[in-house]
């Protein structure tokens, strides 16, 4: 494990097997994965039973974010990394079929919309998802579960939410999941019954997090994301339309790509920033995402890893910072992760306030009966993390956030 620290992620044998046979294979010239956009896209045809992606955009925006992955100079995938991107992908293909195709046979679909939803956004590792859970204890809140996000069209309209086969399919992909690591579970645990982030739904941070691609996130940058954000607020209609009442609770640290987006498709949107140590952050993040990385490369190499995150937030943060600047400020919130960690029912009330909520006493008891079960829940080993572990400096952190130090006065 190359520039790595050792004890970040061990591979099970069956796994590091699988990888080295692919190694082999791939020295014979055969290569055992079809990653063209053409077979991920008739692989979703073909399970779904369904053709129509809504036009040619869905999988030339596929094609070019493989292509980005596979030319990329630092990007060599494993077998089991290859296997997985393709599942992955064959995955947000079939979720965008069913949606094209729940927005046709009911038109109706396309009308919905939430009133004044909550949208939770802020680096990695800076408290959204304890917000984020926090929040969808309230009763007035539609809840994101895991299961929905993983497959938010139903895979037939006569499914019901009391026996989805979604939550079958979502159980499994994690006992997968957890067969090659349970060391995640330690950093940030999923359910696929709780509540749980747009990520998983999203397939632009799916891209990014795979691979070292930072030509592809400077182009999204510069072009924006409006085209994904629409995809989204149509995956999001076909669930509100499914099963959905109540006031709209989202959260992923990847709404800071698309501010500009979705301010737009949600003009009454409320935004929570959330902000934290960046010397705390980062070191974090890179121990969480790393163990994404090494379960898609052939060779961890953590200075690569350390480079490409510190380019991707810092080039994100610009963007989001310059959005906020030209933005009216009460559309946001802005959280201090030691004032949410020090009295989470007092930040809620603060957010509340800020955003004219009701914080009915139902809603606080619940809230306070959460952090109660929390406590107990958390896991026995302890997230640890240094800047070193990942060749860091505080100057390094200064210098790929100038501008969102400044603004918001957080300490590095």
């Amino acid at each position: 494990m190359s520039g790595s620290n050792s004890n970040l992620l061990s591979l099970p044998l069956w796994a590091r097997s699988l990888n080295a046979i692919g190694g082999g294979l791939e020295k014979t010239g055969w290569q055992p994965v079809n990653l063209t956009p053409e077979s991920i896209c008739a692989a979703a045809q073909k399970k779904t039973g369904l053709s129509d992606f809504g036009g040619s955009v869905f999988c030339q925006r596929l094609r070019e974010g493989l292509e980005a992955i596979l030319s990329s100079p630092t990007t060599h995938l494993s077998l089991l990394g290859q296997i997985g991107v393709r599942m992955e992908f064959i995955r947000h293909a079939e979720i965008r079929l069913r949606t094209i195709h729940y927005h046709k046979q009911y038109p109706e679909i396309s009308r919905l919309r939430w009133e004044r939803p909550i949208f939770i956004t802020g680096l990695p590792r800076t408290g959204t998802t304890l917000l984020h859970k926090l929040l969808c204890q309230d009763p007035a809140a539609r809840v994101p579960l895991f299961w929905e996000l993983h497959n938010p069209a139903p895979f037939s309209s006569t499914d019901t939410p009391d026996n989805d086969p979604r939550i079958k399919l979502a159980q499994t992909r994690l006992r997968q999941a957890r067969s090659l690591t349970a060391k995640y579970d330690h950093m940030h645990p999923l359910d696929p019954l709780a509540p749980e982030e747009c990520f998983f739904m999203m397939m632009i941070p799916n891209l990014i997090t795979r691979a070292y691609i930072p030509d592809y996130v400077k182009n999204l940058h510069s072009d924006g994301v409006a085209t994904d954000y629409q995809w989204y607020l149509e995956q999001l209609q076909v669930m509100q339309w499914y099963n959905g009442n109540g006031r709209y609770v989202s959260k992923t640290p990847f709404h800071l790509f698309g501010l500009t987006e979705l301010l737009e498709l949600f003009p009454d949107a409320a935004i929570i920033h959330t902000h934290r140590r960046l010397d705390e952050t980062i070191p974090s993040w890179l121990s969480l995402i790393s163990v994404n990385h090494l379960l898609h490369e052939k060779q961890l190499v953590q200075e690569d890893v350390t480079q490409y995150w510190l380019f991707v937030w810092g080039e994100t943060l610009e963007r989001a910072t310059a959005v906020r600047q030209q933005t009216d400020s009460s559309r946001f919130y802005d959280l201090r992760y030691t004032d949410l960690i020090a009295d989470p029912l007092a930040s809620v009330q603060a957010i509340y306030g800020h955003f004219g909520y009701n914080l009915t006493p139902e809603a606080e008891s619940k809230m306070r009966c959460w952090l109660a079960e929390d406590k107990k829940k958390r896991p026995s080993i302890p997230h640890h993390y240094t800047l070193a572990q990942f060749g860091l400096t505080r100057q390094q952190i200064r210098d790929s956030f100038p501008t969102y130090i400044a603004q918001f006065d957080v300490k590095t």
